[in-house]
């Protein structure tokens, strides 16, 4: 669009959350939109059984203290000089010439608001309730025990429109805290909304009708009972059972410890009768993970990462399988000040380069190996200045692809968003981000699990299931197309640590002709 959007927002109160607030000052600082006016309306009545309810979060938020805080209030009104306030019915809205307004109020939209504007409104609806209040997001999520929690944003022209779907994202609902899952979920918005005025901005307005008229519409009545009628002693008894869970979970921190551990299976494919697998147990001491195979010299090799108790910081290592089965001591490959993990590895040009996890460092690291497989020297950083997790690159269709997951906003969570990147060289600095990035921004299938591989003529992309928990289990998902402009992928297995017991949770899954390996929890008394 040649002109800027002018863009009303609608608001409770001049005190605003602070993710509202980075949402409107990355409008501005990125040149998103022109902020015309705030839109305020009464503040909502509190009900009793909701003010036991902000209680909780109170305790809860004090203990777990989840940083930053995405619900820190800003002064709207001073962080934003220059633009009007107005009551929502205030005639003078007119006045504006508004495009859009972002409903970011809990109250119903009027009507009329729809009559003063070009284009339409925009709003999240938060939950999979009919209830939509912000505050009351992920409470029952957490008290229910359903895991995930979820967002999406919609767009009215007109309100006798139908309501479409704009986006999309699902967020790990934390097992001991509301505030810490809220918290990192709220910061996961602003990019939902920032990226549709991106798209706004590149390809105009009748642009985007035309591709907001093929999206799904959004039927509230389909939507599950509301919830939001919290009783005194709903409230109490949610209280006490939340103070529960917090104290079974000190109490087998006590006696026990989780360790992640190998586990391993001989077959030309790959593999998925778990139940068969062979259990690799490290040293008491530590835990082995992120488990990756690679052969030469009709010699495998398991490199993983490895990570002592005692300093709770990861680094690499290698391990060779011999002939017999048995496993070589491990050999540390590249330590660093900060941690690393997910040793994932690829040829090229007859070389063997290594790509670690080291998001500490905000950044995606090279390693050329200079004597297979104990000597690693650093060759590039592909990408800097970014949060980046699991990096695992693949060619196909004389294209290197590189998946990654990228936590663009401060305070987001670590397993939500997965980003494609391609190229024509693996070693470049210039690597073209793909048009539908994010390609997945779900929690239970977005982060990845291991290499990508081809059986049966079926590209496949292991993805680690964070739903219940970081790394409780994953995915084999089908990659149906992967061209510059589209991608989509299929779940076609979905794994759980169900088959044994002794586990609680099973997070990568890599293959060779022979081999097939996978790592999962299990809990290690503390004391015997």
């Amino acid at each position: 669009m040649k002109d800027k959007l002018r863009i009303g927002v609608a608001l409770d109160q001049s005190d605003i959350p602070d993710w509202k607030n980075t949402l409107l000052q990355k409008i501005v600082t990125e040149k998103l939109g022109s902020l015309e006016v705030f839109l305020f309306s009464p503040f909502r009545k509190v009900e009793e059984g909701a003010r036991l309810w902000e209680k909780h979060m109170e305790l809860d938020a004090k203990y777990f203290k989840p940083q930053p805080d995405a619900f820190r209030k800003i002064a709207v009104e001073d962080a934003f000089e220059n633009v009007s306030c107005l009551d929502w019915n205030d005639r003078k809205i007119e006045d504006h010439y508004l495009d859009v307004v972002i409903w970011l109020n809990d109250e119903p939209i009027p009507e009329t608001i729809y009559d003063h504007l070009t284009m339409g409104v925009f709003y999240f609806f938060n939950g999979d309730r009919k209830e939509t209040s912000e505050a009351f997001l992920g409470y029952w999520e957490f008290m229910k025990f359903k895991g995930v929690i979820t967002s999406t944003l919609l767009f009215q022209k007109k309100a006798s429109s139908p309501i479409k779907l704009v986006k999309r994202t699902w967020s790990m609902m934390s097992t001991l805290s509301i505030a810490r899952g809220r918290n990192e979920h709220m910061w996961k918005l602003p990019s939902l909304m920032l990226r549709t005025l991106k798209e706004i901005q590149k390809t105009g307005a009748i642009e985007f009708y035309k591709e907001i008229g093929q999206k799904d519409n959004f039927e509230i009545s389909k939507i599950g009972e509301d919830e939001s009628d919290v009783s005194f002693l709903s409230a109490a008894l949610n209280m006490g059972d939340h103070f529960f869970r917090m104290f079974v979970k000190l109490l087998k921190k006590i006696t026990h410890r989780e360790q992640w551990i190998l586990m391993i299976h001989d077959g030309q494919s790959a593999s998925t009768d778990f139940q068969n697998f062979k259990k690799i147990l490290p040293p008491k001491d530590r835990f082995w993970a992120d488990p990756f195979l690679i052969e030469k010299n009709e010699k495998q090799y398991l490199f993983i990462e490895e990570l002592p108790f005692a300093t709770d910081k990861g680094h690499l290592s290698v391990i060779e399988i011999k002939e017999d089965g048995s496993l070589s001591d491990p050999v540390v490959i590249l330590d660093k000040p900060y941690h690393l993990s997910y040793p994932f590895i690829f040829e090229s040009d007859e070389k063997y380069y290594m790509i670690p996890e080291s998001y500490e460092d905000k950044s995606i690291q090279v390693y050329e190996c200079t004597s297979f497989p104990f000597e690693w020297k650093h060759k590039m950083n592909l990408m800097s200045d970014l949060s980046a997790f699991d990096t695992t690159l693949y060619f196909y269709n004389e294209k290197w692809w590189m998946f990654t997951l990228i936590t663009e906003q401060k305070g987001g969570g670590h397993n939500d968003e997965l980003f494609l990147f391609f190229a024509d060289t693996p070693l470049t600095k210039e690597w073209n981000s793909h048009p539908q990035n994010p390609i997945v921004s779900d929690v239970r299938s977005a982060r990845p699990a291991g290499n990508v591989y081809e059986e049966n003529g079926k590209l496949i992309r292991p993805s680690q299931d964070c739903g219940r928990k970081y790394g409780y289990g994953f995915n084999l998902n089908e990659i149906e197309v992967m061209t510059e402009t589209e991608y989509r992928e299929k779940r076609i297995l979905k794994v759980l640590p169900d088959w044994d017991k002794s586990l609680s949770r099973t997070h990568s899954f890599n293959h060779l002709p022979g081999l097939t390996v996978i790592d999962a929890v299990v809990q290690r008394s503390r004391f015997f």
